[in-house]
């Protein structure tokens, strides 16, 4: 797609979820083949929120082509969205049609309701079903962030091959044990909350991290995990996808939890703050906070690997030596504009206090970042972010015989050799077991 069309769409992209049907605009597409059929299968999905669907598939839209923007225009013509076809394309390069009549507009302004016409697939399974909103421009409240997505790997072509276990790693006997992680699929679980559109353009677009999700969720279910995928929450969603973590992980046996977004240092504090969609910030630690023993007592013993592509401060390392094949990066942290400063933290209290639970608070816990304290981490805009990258090749090549310390440890050793500047790296919190994936084998 052509980059001002992506542009425009990121522009609109609220007016987009707010005003257009999920299931016309899935049906309109697939009918002009901007879609295959098996692209639209997870948009059929009526038990889960039309609005995540609806943010995963403009995203998946812009990926689909140089004439996906044109058929979106003409689909938004079709079905009367005639005032958010002008924004999107205010030059009418794709207009060139005269206005629907409706015998049912008489004495109302255009822009004051949505017309939505009968929509009737012929090729395929399933009808999309007549659809009327109306009071289009007021804006709906956020809805409470429904249960858990589980999405296929929406990717036309492998971006990499994952290396297969042909037997398993047998545990040698010796101080460090092995985590048990054996188990069916669903008992693996790959947790990605993924940032990259903020309110109010409080943030710029964080272009490029829908290629690193895209591949994570690729790569995961390559090494049998499931994948629960969550795009651009606001804090209360956030706060309420981890609430309902009991439910989300009940009967894991290994859980990966990935968080991109920008990122901030909290001075004079180990800690970090990484930012929501409605600009509001979550701590590293408050949100590490729902994964603890005391939080969740059933997963205890349960390997719990975090991995943060945030930035971590506004240091960046010396450019001249980096090497000439490297691209000038984008940034993982924002410019905390001024108008911004009422929402950053929200001076939480203390917790109240409780009575301490048996055992240890913190244990089997590893904690990855994309980069050290103090320093920013880098993302090419229409790549991905340097770190994700290089931990999705390291992890498809070597998973299949090597522990996820060793991983993490190739991960950083091949940063270094491409990029030469950024500096990942690992916390242990009681992680005191060998994790190994095991990709390919049957468990």
């Amino acid at each position: 797609m052509d980059p001002k069309h992506k542009t425009a769409i990121q522009k609109f992209y609220h007016s987009l979820i707010r005003q257009t049907d999920l299931h016309v605009m899935v049906s309109s597409l697939y009918e002009k083949g901007v879609f295959a059929e098996h692209m639209i299968e997870p948009y059929n999905n009526r038990n889960i929120s039309d609005t995540v669907h609806k943010r995963a598939f403009y995203l998946h839209l812009m990926r689909r082509g140089p004439n996906a923007f044109r058929h979106l225009i003409d689909t938004l013509w079709e079905n009367g969205l005639w005032n958010l076809a002008r924004d999107l394309d205010p030059e009418g390069e794709f207009h060139g049609r005269p206005l629907k009549a409706n015998n049912d507009r008489s004495g109302n302004d255009e822009g004051s309701f949505i017309s939505i016409s009968t929509k009737k697939k012929e090729k395929g399974k399933c009808e999309a079903e007549t659809k009327k909103i109306s009071e289009a421009r007021a804006p709906s409240p956020k809805p409470l962030p429904p249960p858990p997505l589980e999405l296929p790997p929406q990717i036309d072509a492998p971006p990499f091959d994952v290396k297969k276990c042909t037997e398993p790693v047998v545990d040698e006997g010796n101080d460090i044990k092995m985590y048990d992680v054996r188990g069916e699929p669903r008992q693996r679980i790959m947790l990605i909350y993924t940032y990259m559109n903020f309110d109010n353009d409080i943030e710029a677009p964080r272009r490029g991290a829908d290629r690193d999700s895209d591949n994570l969720k690729y790569l995961f279910h390559e090494l049998g995990f499931r994948a629960v995928s969550f795009l651009d929450l606001n804090k209360e969603e956030t706060m309420d996808s981890l609430r309902n973590l009991p439910s989300t992980l009940e009967g894991a046996k290994c859980v990966f939890v990935v968080v991109s977004s920008h990122g901030y240092d909290r001075h004079g504090s180990s800690d970090n703050d990484f930012r929501c969609s409605d600009g509001r910030l979550i701590s590293l630690y408050d949100f590490i906070e729902h994964f603890s023993n005391k939080a969740l007592p059933q997963l205890k013993g349960v390997p719990k690997v975090f991995i943060f592509q945030t930035c971590r401060g506004k240091k960046e390392q010396e450019w001249p030596h980096a090497p000439p094949h490297v691209r000038m990066p984008a940034r993982d942290s924002g410019a905390r504009p001024a108008r911004a400063q009422r929402c950053e933290r929200d001076g939480a209290p203390p917790p109240a206090q409780r009575a301490r639970p048996p055992g240890r608070t913190y244990s089997d816990i590893l904690i990855a970042h994309s980069t050290v304290p103090g320093f920013v981490s880098n993302r090419i805009p229409d790549e991905g972010s340097w770190y994700i990258q290089t931990l999705c090749r390291v992890f498809a090549e070597h998973a299949h015989q090597r522990h996820v310390e060793e991983l993490l440890t190739l991960v950083d050793r091949r940063m270094e050799a491409t990029y030469r500047l950024q500096t990942s790296s690992v916390d242990k919190w009681g992680f005191n077991s060998r994790l190994y994936l095991l990709p390919g084998l049957q468990q």
